[in-house]
């Protein structure tokens, strides 16, 4: 090989290496990923019922659909309007995640979309909902951990107003397990990272069914006893990993009101949890949980579907989990985890 082929060559290889190296060694110090939820995305938009579609679409900002994320500016361009323009600011949001902050993945805590089905003009039922959304997060580079949402699993119709069902429930899961990488084992799942010397173990739970046309008594935020058991054994699968728990519906906005939930019953006096972040009310919110010997934080990040400005930076470290403000990379909490 020519001597300075052969020297670039090796030049090349040590300065790849440098960066790779760097990388690594800046994975292991620092998780980072932003927090959304409430995306509501709908596909084929122009072939939804009328009056449905008019329910959905609200109002369009003079400044059409242009929703654009640039971390750190504050000239932002957030209000495109309502659920119906949603698709193209939601891809460019993915395009232009910065690298700097780092950023390793997304967390979305559910309504990726807006229904799983829903009527057409004709009076027929349309789907492809979940496909095009895969497609969508697949073409970007940014990997994508996500809960589902009651709309994930909502089948929508209209007679004078809108009609809610989630009676296909079960097939709409099969669905997003086929489909999203992230469900492939299941609607439920956990994903464990090691930044220095502690062990996260990050725990998505599947709430979205929100019981419609089931009458009698029941618990919000709702998961089956099988999905109970399995976060039982996540929770004290380790005494030496820290939980974070990601979920659509919240538990609810105060203590008081959720001390007989099955859900708080499961997750209470596990001192290794230290954050839930969660969806829903379309709000921001941090509320800290605390039964005297330990506590934990639940943090709600508002609608993306309303403002693209609605994100979280959240940074995992040896020491801390910090959580920024909406829209900003300055901490708004900081949790302790030793």
């Amino acid at each position: 090989m020519n001597k300075k082929i052969f020297f670039n060559t090796f030049l090349t290889g040590v300065i790849l290496l440098f960066f790779v190296t760097k990388r690594v060694s800046a994975q292991s110090d620092t998780l980072s990923f932003l927090h959304i939820s409430d995306i509501h995305l709908i596909f084929n938009f122009d072939i939804i019922q009328e009056d449905l579609a008019k329910d959905r679409v609200g109002w369009r900002s003079s400044q059409g659909d242009t929703g654009i994320l640039n971390i750190g500016q504050k000239d932002l361009v957030n209000d495109w309007g309502h659920y119906g323009l949603g698709v193209a600011p939601f891809d460019r949001f993915l395009q232009n995640i910065p690298k700097e902050p780092r950023v390793d993945f997304v967390a979305i805590t559910g309504d990726l979309i807006d229904f799983y089905e829903g009527e057409t003009q004709n009076n027929g039922i349309f789907g492809s909902q979940v496909e095009q959304f895969s497609q969508l997060i697949n073409k970007n580079n940014v990997p994508v951990y996500a809960s589902l949402g009651n709309h994930d699993i909502t089948r929508y119709s209209w007679n004078n107003t809108r009609i809610s069902t989630q009676s296909e429930a079960e097939r709409a899961r099969a669905t997003w397990i086929q489909n999203v990488p992230c469900f492939q084992n299941g609607t439920y799942y956990s994903r464990i990272y090691h930044v220095g010397k502690t062990c996260y173990r990050l725990i998505f739970l599947d709430d979205g069914f929100d019981l419609y046309d089931v009458k009698g008594d029941f618990e919000i935020p709702f998961i089956d006893k099988v999905q109970q058991t399995w976060l039982k054994s996540q929770l004290v699968a380790s005494e030496d990993d820290i939980e974070i728990i990601f979920m659509h519906i919240p538990l609810g906005l105060g203590v008081s009101n959720v001390q007989e939930n099955s859900v708080y019953s499961v997750i209470k006096g596990h001192s290794t949890l230290k954050a839930i972040f969660a969806g829903h009310h379309h709000q921001n919110v941090v509320t800290l949980f605390d039964s005297g010997n330990d506590s934990f934080y639940q943090v709600l990040t508002a609608a993306f579907a309303t403002d693209t400005a609605a994100w979280r930076l959240i940074r995992l470290t040896e020491d801390h989990i910090m959580v920024s403000g909406p829209e900003k990379t300055e901490n708004e909490l900081v949790i302790q985890i030793k």
